[in-house]
């Protein structure tokens, strides 16, 4: 499996956050680097970079191009280092584009990308969210039925099930009627949950070495709650490493009231 810098996630007093699987990966440093709100350093070091975004970078641009039309608005949830945003949209002709993460110096880190891209007018400033927060109204960020699209990559196995749960709840609320989320990263398919054997091994190097509450989803399970937000798995995309993309699309409300009756 491959572990891109979007949504790296652990489990403490809130459903999650971002901080200890990224120490635990070396993201210490580079967060440490990065600074916080008002570091003084050169924009180049206050932007982070992750081998393993840059690596599905360009195979994850394909799929959102096909899937993404012009004037949409995208929603990128835990963007880890904020790379990818800027790059993404010289490729997919959105007018708008939000990063966000729970990790105020991941934001710093976005801002900084988005600067040396030269603040390009379809990228807004990146913002510090949590789509846990429950204090927080269902309609944030920017208000209901707004998003065209939401990604999220590698977060679903880096946190306790009640993340999912969260992340298709307000991806309901979310999104335009039709509208798309699109969350990336290894799963188990099929009725069975199968596995590829190096997403089983990672999975229980997870549930044993990292946290319990963590591991690889099953798309079945995925789905369902998914279906209780009023939203359908439209497609699976496979991606490289043994990773998927679940596109998932918002149905309107009559068509989700009368599946549930």
């Amino acid at each position: 499996v491959s572990t891109q810098s979007t949504g790296m996630l652990l489990f403490q007093r809130r459903p999650f956050h971002s901080a200890t699987f990224r120490h635990m990966s070396g993201w210490s440093t580079m967060l440490r680097e990065a600074g916080g709100e008002d570091s003084d350093l050169p924009v180049e070091q206050r932007a982070m970079r992750a081998g393993h975004a840059e690596r599905i970078e360009e195979p994850v641009a394909q799929v959102l191009a096909e899937r993404i039309g012009s004037g949409a608005r995208v929603l990128e949830l835990a963007c880890g280092t904020g790379q990818s945003v800027p790059t993404w949209a010289k490729r997919v002709s959105a007018a708008r584009w939000l990063a966000t993460d729970v990790d105020a110096r991941c934001v710093v880190s976005a801002a900084a990308h988005r600067e040396l891209a030269g603040s390009p007018a379809a990228v807004a400033e990146p913002i510090v969210f949590d789509v846990c927060d429950e204090d927080l109204a269902e309609d944030q960020p920017e208000g209901a039925g707004v998003w065209d699209a939401i990604f999220a990559a590698n977060c679903t196995h880096y946190a306790p099930w009640s993340f999912s749960e969260q992340l298709l709840r307000r991806a309901g609320v979310l999104l335009t009627r039709d509208g798309a989320l699109f969350v990336y990263g290894p799963f188990a398919h099929g009725p069975d949950g199968q596995m590829t054997e190096g997403n089983a091994k990672f999975d229980r190097r997870l549930r044993d070495e990292v946290n319990a509450a963590f591991g690889v989803r099953r798309v079945v399970d995925l789905e369902r709650e998914a279906a209780k937000n009023g939203l359908e798995l439209k497609e699976t995309v496979p991606m490289p490493a043994n990773n998927s993309i679940l596109h998932f699309v918002r149905r309107a409300a009559e068509e989700s009231a009368n599946e549930n009756e």
